[in-house]
């Protein structure tokens, strides 16, 4: 029997980059016209691996191929004579990741590679394959170049290119010119503005969330609501009608300075995420050690009161305690009592230094992107491009701290504006509200060590010291 007739064990190797409509058709397909072919050249196929909707591209992303990792397990198991393709460039399309095949197979002694068109012996030659393989990476090299420079050209021109719809804008539409746009949804856009104020003024994430569920306003895409999802949302730049950097083909939904300020209070975590049950957790401290003090709950074996205490499993020393109830009234008391006596220094509305910050900061984001065209260029080594990215990074993070701390003033300004009213609307908020009212008010509340066998509240214990 001829080497082309004598039946050999043929693994089939199936792979399509792009399958929009899930279905594996196109991975199908190839494999249906695979077997006719092979088994007509007396090929027995033992096994069929499969990568649907992945990518053998260098420049793509999506590198991870199960189906490829199976089949190389295959030929070292010395279960695999023939390895049949649809063409060369379903196997590999990178030259260095070919070579490692060629030598896998030559280890293992799997010398054929069957295509549609072509039967390669590479125990004979690997030119063409080889020669075959290096167009593939060049096609693919190009292709890479022609999608990047469509999307650059896209964003320059602020319009979209495709994704999920943004919550707040409308699907993408057309104009007769061609060129793409999306229109605001009125709705989400309304809740969208009305969340950016309310988180401004001391409303939490959470409190936000509560109400949109309420009120039935869900995320685009179908899924639930999560705090990081409406976080990265406030924070996303296609709120202010932009697109990196550039004016886009849809109108703004918040103006500029509410982004902003967003911006600064999610960095300083001004707002936080997590839903507090307690008045002051966190907010009193210890005054041995300084940490936070945290509530304990009510004690129903002891006593019907809550309780703040330093945690000692939690980096406090454990020696401070406070009755919970009593604290949280004579804070509240506090607070409200300076806001009536006008204890509220005012904050200064110089944002020069955060300005010179915006402005250094976004040379250095254009400096960040040289260096990563010059490592990718390869005119600047490796070792240079750590060292000089870690400086930039280092500087990129100092000014955005500034940038923070200007936005969280302004956004403290926003609340303190407020406080006067606050007294009467105080049995109406809720315990997010509460806290972020008093942390515009108060710097610190500190909480002295009780005096032995005394288990009244003892408002001498503790201070308040005001912004």
């Amino acid at each position: 029997m001829t080497h082309e007739h004598r039946r050999t064990a043929t693994a089939i190797y199936t792979r399509i980059s792009a399958d929009t409509d899930g279905n594996s058709l196109g991975v199908a397909r190839q494999e249906a016209e695979m077997r006719q072919v092979y088994e007509s050249k007396g090929l027995d196929v033992v096994a069929v691996f499969t990568d649907n909707d992945v990518s053998a591209s260098a420049y793509s992303k999506k590198t991870r191929r199960s189906g490829y990792a199976k089949l190389l397990e295959a030929i070292k198991a010395n279960e695999v004579d023939v390895v049949a393709v649809w063409d060369l460039d379903r196997l590999c399309r990178r030259p260095a990741e070919q070579e490692q095949f060629y030598l896998l197979a030559d280890a293992a002694g799997m010398g054929r590679i069957v295509t549609r068109g072509e039967d390669y012996n590479l125990a004979e030659s690997l030119v063409l394959p080889r020669v075959k393989a290096a167009i593939a990476a060049e096609e693919g090299r190009k292709q890479s170049a022609r999608l990047k420079a469509k999307h650059r050209q896209l964003v320059e021109a602020g319009q979209p290119n495709g994704g999920p719809r943004p919550f707040g804008l409308t699907d993408i539409k057309r104009r007769q010119d061609g060129t793409s746009y999306r229109d605001i949804e009125p709705v989400e856009a309304d809740a969208l503005r009305a969340a950016a104020e309310a988180v401004l003024s001391g409303t939490t994430l959470h409190a936000v969330l509560r109400d949109w569920t309420a009120r039935g306003i869900k995320p685009t895409g179908g899924a639930v609501w999560t705090h990081k999802k409406l976080s990265r949302i406030l924070q996303s730049e296609y709120t202010t009608g932009r697109r990196k950097g550039y004016k886009a083909t849809w109108p703004a939904i918040v103006d500029d300075e509410t982004f902003r300020l967003l911006g600064g209070l999610f960095a300083s975590r001004v707002t936080g995420t997590a839903h507090q049950k307690s008045l002051l957790s966190g907010i009193a401290r210890c005054s041995l050690c300084g940490h936070g003090m945290v509530s304990r709950g009510r004690d129903w074996k002891q006593s019907h009161s809550s309780s703040y205490r330093c945690p000692g499993d939690r980096g406090g020393c454990g020696h401070v305690s406070i009755n919970g109830d009593g604290l949280d009234a004579d804070i509240a008391a506090r607070v409200l009592s300076a806001v009536d006596a006008g204890q509220r220094p005012a904050v200064e509305d110089d944002h020069s230094e955060a300005a010179k910050a915006e402005a250094e900061l976004a040379k250095l984001e254009t400096v960040k992107a040289n260096l990563l065209a010059m490592v990718g260029s390869g005119d600047l080594d490796l070792d240079s491009f750590k060292t000089a990215k870690q400086t930039n990074d280092r500087r990129m993070s100092e000014l955005g701290a500034i940038i923070a701390k200007d936005a969280e003033r302004a956004a403290t300004k926003r609340v303190r504006a407020q406080a006067l009213d606050m007294r009467a609307q105080w049995e109406q908020l809720d315990t997010e509200q509460r806290r972020q009212l008093i942390l515009a008010i108060v710097e610190k509340v500190t909480v002295e060590p009780g005096i032995r066998g005394r288990n009244t509240y003892d408002m001498d214990r503790v201070t308040v010291s005001y912004r």
